[in-house]
C-alpha cells in the first residue's frame, strides 16, 4: 500500500489541505489510514505508519519544515508542515528538508529511525483497529465528515 503519483504526496495534500482549514496538525493514523479512503481493498499495518514517516523524514517538501509536536488538547502527537523554523525541538535535517521533532519525542530517542519506530509503535493498536481519527480524546473510525476532507484534500 505504497503511493505510487510521485508528484505531491498524499501525506502533504492532507497536511495542507488541514493547515488551509486552520488545523494545526494531523496524526499518524489519520495519514496512515487515509488511504483507505481512495483504496479500501488494503487496510495500513504499523509498516505502512513506518513508510510513511520514512517519506516523510525522506522526501519532505520544499519551503516547508516538517514538524511533530504533541498536541495537549487531542492528547497525541500530530504531524504539520510549518514555513520557517520554529524555535523549539530536535532539529533533524535530511537532503530533502529539515524536520523540527518535540522534546516530547525524545522518549524515542533521537535519531529519525528510532522516533519512526517509536511513533509507528505507538499508535499501532489504533492503525490495526482501523481508528485513525481522534475526537474529544477518543479514538474513533473516520465519520463522515473525516471522509469528506480526504477526498477533497487528495482530490487537490
Amino acid at each position: 500500500m505504497h503511493e505510487e503519483d510521485h508528484s505531491v504526496p498524499y501525506w502533504a495534500k492532507l497536511l495542507l489541505a488541514w493547515e488551509q482549514m486552520g488545523g494545526a496538525g494531523l496524526t499518524l493514523p489519520f495519514l496512515t489510514g487515509a488511504q483507505t479512503v481512495k483504496t479500501i481493498t488494503v487496510y495500513p499495518s504499523i509498516k505502512d505508519a513506518e513508510y510513511l514517516l520514512e517519506e516523510i523524514f525522506t522526501r519532505g517538501i520544499a519551503g516547508r519544515t516538517i514538524c511533530i509536536n504533541w498536541c495537549g488538547i487531542a492528547k497525541a502527537y500530530g504531524i504539520c508542515m510549518v514555513t520557517g523554523e520554529p524555535q523549539d525541538g530536535i532539529y533533524l535535517s535530511t537532503p530533502a528538508s529539515i524536520f523540527i521533532v518535540d522534546l516530547a519525542c525524545q522518549e524515542f530517542g533521537s535519531l529519525p529511525e528510532d522516533i519512526i519506530s517509536g511513533l509507528a509503535a505507538l499508535y499501532s493498536g489504533e492503525i490495526s483497529a482501523r481508528t485513525y481519527s481522534i475526537t474529544s480524546g477518543k479514538w474513533q473510525p473516520y465519520d463522515d465528515a473525516d471522509k469528506k476532507f480526504i477526498k477533497h484534500a487528495l482530490a487537490l
